[in-house]
C-alpha cells in the first residue's frame, strides 16, 4: 500500500485509517446488496 511508501511515514497513520474505514464501507456495502437482493427475491416468489 502507499503509506507503506518512506515518501508517505509523516501520514501514515491517517492513510491507514483512511484505509480501514474504506474497508468497512465496502463489507457494509456488500451487506446491503445482500440484504436488497434477498428481500427483492421474497417479494418475486410471494413469501
Amino acid at each position: 500500500m502507499i503509506y507503506h511508501s518512506p515518501e508517505f511515514q509523516l501520514a501514515a497513520e491517517t492513510l491507514q485509517e483512511v484505509n480501514y474505514i474504506y474497508n468497512d464501507i465496502q463489507i457494509n456495502t456488500e451487506g446491503v446488496v445482500f440484504i436488497v437482493k434477498n428481500q427483492l427475491w421474497l417479494l418475486a416468489v410471494g413469501v
